[in-house]
């Protein structure tokens, strides 16, 4: 006889099992397909994205081609920044990546070039779409020409307490070495160095480790930046039009006559000649005391009295400026356009005045050199607008609390490249930018200091492009209304 060794099952147990046979088909009947839906839904993203991805990369083709136009020559660059439309570039043309080569190229793309938003800049707008796909992207970059600081050189700049820079950076193609514990306690404007920015007040330092990393703070100072090219000055051009407008090799002062490039000017300075002899250290003296062969005085009536606002000037020998005057009567430094000394140096002399109050330009991004310090309270920095803000205008010779009242006059308005030394014997305030090839120098005892507030819509004539992007982004496509079909 055998005996069943099975346990016994009751129905409630067989039950129970039924129970979750039947639970368990249910869940799988749910997840199978919402797994399916899931795969589907994935490789149809991963299609779009793929899609989305070549029109994209057709788009930046067409960025990248609009930009090395641009750049391959002053003459498209100036034919765009004119507003006019350009022949091929207004999407009335179709490009593709391998013109030039047996594979098909994936896409093509079509590119829109056009002048603003603000001055000095150009908008790229290039649409790129997928041969296979027929999907469109755009893409849409502004550059602008713009120098690469407020204050900047091809080699070391030292700063010693002489100069404040505001609005715009510090720029090196060596290194920025900070000698002055005024100005390493500042912690503006930033400081941009090839080599290393280094500063020698042990309670203030930046850059303690040389080249190696890390090479910022990502606030203040960049060690190791790849610092943008410089222009090359046309001096052809600028020579030209200096010699043109009376502007090129321009001596002159109460002691004597003026001379543009060696010719008579017909120019009485506003000056006074015990005012000039005053500015040259000695009040006391006569006009025979010294070489007015290279002064240059009361710049500002001399240059309304040419009526070349805007001109440059030029020097190809030593020049000294000198000028006085009150806020009534500023009989000084007033020149509104570029100055350029050609293998010569700048001096600056005793107690010359700064003759421009104005309503001046701030550029959009001036608080970006302020972002150690700013922390949203008052008079921060001048044109501060808040935390992370600047107001896009300021008025020079206005009331600043900044500068404990009054913002100090401006000298010069534009552009100031000195190819040998800056002599500071009396302080220069530019509106503008400063490009310094030699050194600067305060002798013992010189007053006050200078100051430069950047301008970046002041540029210099050069042989070459250089471009700084100031956006890029996604955009949409362009209306049908305003685009040639594809």
């Amino acid at each position: 006889m055998e005996l069943n060794n099975e346990p016994h099952r009751t129905r409630g147990q067989n039950g129970s099992t039924l129970m979750i046979a039947m639970a368990l088909v249910l869940v799988i009947g749910i997840v199978i397909p919402l797994l399916v839906e899931m795969v589907i839904n994935e490789s149809r993203w991963t299609i779009r994205e793929r899609k989305s991805s070549v029109a994209l990369s057709m788009a930046q083709a067409g960025i990248n081609q609009g930009l090395f136009f641009l750049t391959v020559s002053t003459a498209n660059w100036a034919q765009a920044i004119s507003g006019a439309a350009i022949p091929s570039y207004n999407f009335d043309q179709t490009y593709n990546l391998n013109s030039n080569s047996w594979e098909p190229s994936p896409g093509v793309f079509r590119i829109r070039i056009s002048s603003g938003p603000q001055i000095n800049q150009v908008t790229i707008l290039a649409e790129g779409r997928g041969l296979s796909t027929q999907v469109t992207r755009a893409i849409q970059a502004v550059y602008q020409q713009t120098l690469p600081g407020a204050w900047f050189s091809q080699a070391q700049i030292t700063m010693a307490g002489q100069i404040e820079t505001h609005w715009g950076p510090v720029t090196a193609g060596n290194a920025v070495v900070i000698s002055s514990n005024t100005d390493a306690a500042k912690y503006f404007p930033r400081k941009l160095a090839k080599t290393v920015v280094v500063s020698t007040d042990p309670l203030n330092p930046r850059d303690i480790n040389g080249l190696d990393p890390p090479n910022t703070d990502n606030v203040e100072w960049w060690s190791n930046y790849p610092v943008p090219d410089l222009p090359v000055l046309d001096f052809v051009s600028i020579q030209a039009r200096a010699i043109a407008n009376n502007a090129y090799n321009v001596f002159g002062c109460p002691c004597a006559q003026y001379f543009a490039n060696g010719v008579p000017v017909p120019f009485t300075s506003n000056n006074t000649v015990a005012a000039h002899l005053a500015q040259l250290g000695d009040p006391g003296g006569s006009c025979a005391d010294f070489d007015h062969s290279r002064h240059f005085d009361d710049a500002i009536h001399y240059q309304a009295a040419q009526s070349v606002a805007g001109a440059p000037f030029l020097w190809d020998s030593d020049v000294v400026f000198t000028g006085t005057g009150t806020v009534v009567n500023c009989n000084g430094l007033g020149i509104v356009g570029n100055v350029f000394t050609r293998g010569a140096s700048l001096t600056i002399s005793t107690n010359t005045a700064q003759c421009l109050n104005y309503l001046g330009h701030v550029p959009t991004n001036a608080w970006m050199e302020y972002q150690k310090i700013d922390t949203g309270g008052p008079n921060q920095y001048p044109a501060q607008a808040g935390f992370h803000n600047s107001n896009p205008t300021y008025q020079f010779g206005g009331a600043d609390a900044y500068f404990g009242g009054t913002t100090p006059p401006v000298g010069i308005h534009g552009f100031v490249y000195v190819e040998q030394n800056l002599n500071l014997n009396n302080p220069l305030n530019v509106h503008g930018a400063l490009w310094v090839v030699g050194n600067v120098t305060s002798p013992p005892g010189s007053a006050g200091i200078s100051y430069v507030f950047y301008d970046d819509a002041v540029f210099p004539p050069a042989t070459n492009i250089v471009l700084s992007k100031q956006s890029w982004q996604k955009v949409a496509t362009a209306p049908l209304d305003i685009a040639t079909p594809w």
